[in-house]
């Protein structure tokens, strides 16, 4: 009898430990960044773990010019890249070209471009120098190999903390704007753009006066399969 007793208790303890876990797991409060935390699924990942360099990330103007003026340099900081400048006239932005987005990204289509960027240093809040630069400037662009541009405004801001943000790479998810209409992009011309990306730009300048900014975390996930 105790025998019985015994087997049937790690029998049950075995099935706990395979069910449990599924069980009690839940949904976490980071639901939707779940998907695509994997190299095997994401597109490209920049996650800067390596003191080495950047990961092929640079510094770059607006369009898409070298060393931009008022920029100071680009530096690695735990697990993030650094860059910071001294009041520049026009905005400057983290360039993933040398990252791998540089190429056919068309599974990206319905994805998202995920990135945690932040600005630690910035000038005293409620002073001019701490007023938004630039407004209506691109946040993020795709520039692609036929000539045009993708562009999407008025998503990024100067945080001091860090900011996680999920930019959906699709026509009537966001106000994606056709550099050669400048107006909403069509899905056609979103499949030509990304089929044909010359680079991936997010925007580090943000202010009027002197800043720092950190870029880290980024991934370009494809649509999740529930969708």
């Amino acid at each position: 009898g105790m025998r019985w007793a015994g087997t049937l208790l790690v029998f049950l303890v075995a099935l706990l430990a395979i069910y449990l876990p599924q069980g009690l797991g839940g949904v976490s409060d980071d639901e939707d960044w779940s998907f695509g935390q994997s190299a095997e699924v994401c597109l490209l990942q920049s996650l800067f773990r390596s003191e080495a360099g950047s990961d092929g990330w640079r510094v770059v103007g607006r369009k898409g010019e070298e060393d931009p003026a008022g920029f100071l340099g680009l530096e690695y900081e735990h697990r993030a890249l650094r860059a910071s400048d001294s009041a520049p006239a026009l905005p400057w932005y983290f360039d993933g070209s040398g990252a791998g987005l540089s190429r056919d990204l068309v599974g990206a289509y319905n994805g998202q471009l995920r990135f945690k960027l932040w600005h630690p240093e910035q000038p005293p809040e409620g002073t001019e120098l701490a007023e938004p630069q630039g407004e209506g400037e691109p946040d993020v662009v795709i520039e692609t190999l036929c000539g045009f541009e993708v562009t999407l405004a008025g998503v990024l801001r100067a945080s001091r903390l860090p900011q996680r943000y999920a930019v959906v790479l699709h026509e009537e998810a966001e106000s994606w704007i056709d550099s050669r209409t400048s107006r909403r992009i069509t899905s056609t011309a979103m499949l030509e753009a990304l089929s044909n990306v010359r680079s991936v730009r997010i925007r580090g300048g943000l202010l009027r006066g002197p800043e720092g900014a950190r870029l880290s975390e980024v991934r370009l996930v494809p649509p999740s399969p529930s969708h």
